[in-house]
């Protein structure tokens, strides 16, 4: 039986990711921040598990309530491992298509390009942001807020990924 998973469809995670740029179309991520960005919106249930800045932790008990869409088993890291080369593959066919700024792209940062900014992807995305609302801004706004280094840092918080031998 053949079975579909949006997590690994390096099209879902493009379109996860450009609607989280969409927010604030002005903001530069880092790839490591847009990856871990993109598993929450991916599991948004999961955002009990990490441990967020105080100001945030009010927040946990409206996280606690969403289940998540997609079927998910294993540990979080290593699902987040899994995504890595896919979410790179999302990454490189956004620049290819010039939606990411090519510039920011080639030093690690991504934000979207000017031109990507009208094509009808940003607009699908828009639109299926106002249906998750909730996740969506406090993923952009409180967790992208979260700087990405060191111990009180994203890859940190979250756990996903190794964070003692940063350079910050």
């Amino acid at each position: 039986m053949l079975s579909y998973h949006p997590a690994l469809d390096v099209h879902h995670a493009a379109f996860r990711m450009v609607r989280l740029l969409v927010v604030r179309s002005d903001k530069e991520y880092d790839q490591a921040q847009l990856r871990i960005l993109d598993f929450y919106l991916l599991f948004p249930a999961l955002i009990t598990r990490m441990r967020l800045p105080r100001h945030a932790v009010r927040f946990r008990r409206s996280f606690a309530r969403y289940e998540n869409r997609y079927w998910f088993s294993g540990a979080p890291r290593m699902v987040f491992t899994q995504l890595a080369p896919l979410q790179q593959e999302a990454i490189d066919l956004l620049v290819a298509k010039e939606i990411l700024d090519v510039a920011a792209a080639a030093a690690h940062k991504l934000k979207l390009a000017p031109a990507g900014q009208g094509s009808s992807l940003v607009d699908a995305a828009r639109s299926a942001n106002d249906r998750d609302a909730e996740v969506v801004q406090f993923l952009v706004e409180v967790i992208g807020g979260i700087p990405t280094f060191g111990p009180q840092g994203l890859k940190a918080r979250s756990q996903l990924m190794e964070f003692r031998y940063d350079t910050y």
